[in-house]
């Protein structure tokens, strides 16, 4: 069986984070990603701007370069949080389980660096969804809304009810990325005008729920 308006090509590839996963989707009409942009941060140096835009857009190149006619879709992430990190990176997911923990929340200078965080559990729902509709090409898993990691690291705190302390470190180095990088979002409510991302605040809780049930 066919679909009409639809061109579905043999094989096909979706990207996310560096990893690939080849399979066929539902007889649904094909989508198009257009212009979608890496955003870099207009508050950093021009050479950092340029050198990770051009790092972004040679590994994007050759990866669909080696794919020859495969058609991919590709998913560009920000920061990703969920009850069941396995990373600890710094940020809520490394928050939550100090918390957890009873153990103090260490921050580099004040906090002060905003940005992106979005929920595993919609970065899941949009990898199903460009692969339904078959969408083509480069979309920002991202929500378009940025939160300080001492708003962060408050937030959780206040999860917990648990009296935290929170530590402020002296810095080393310069604040990555100028202390701000948000993105756009527009692509997202494009092409799935009825996807809405999950509230901040409500995702940080539901993930805190979930590792408290886990270390309980």
């Amino acid at each position: 069986m066919r679909c009409r308006n639809a061109h579905f090509a043999p094989r096909r590839l979706f990207r996310r984070v560096g990893t690939a996963a080849a399979g066929r989707s539902s007889c649904t009409r094909r989508r198009s990603v257009a212009g979608e942009v890496l955003q870099p941060d207009p508050r950093s140096g021009l050479f950092e701007r340029l050198l990770r835009l051009m790092m972004h857009v040679a590994r994007e190149t050759m990866f669909g370069a080696s794919l020859a006619d495969i058609p991919f879709a590709m998913l560009r992430l920000t920061l990703i949080y969920g009850a069941y990190d396995p990373h600890n990176g710094y940020g809520p997911n490394r928050f939550r389980f100090l918390v957890l923990d009873g153990e103090k929340i260490s921050l580099f200078g004040n906090g002060e660096e905003r940005r992106d965080h979005i929920s595993v559990l919609d970065v899941a729902e949009l990898a199903v969804r460009m692969i339904e509709h078959r969408t083509m090409g480069a979309l920002n898993a991202t929500t378009g809304r940025v939160a300080s990691f001492l708003v962060l690291a408050e937030m959780t705190i206040e999860f917990s009810n648990i009296d935290v302390e929170i530590e402020r470190l002296p810095r080393s180095g310069w604040i990555p990325h100028g202390g701000y990088r948000p993105f756009d979002p527009t692509e997202v409510a494009r092409l799935f005008p009825d996807f809405d991302f999950t509230d901040l605040e409500k995702g940080l809780r539901t993930a805190y729920d979930g590792a408290k049930d886990l270390s309980s």
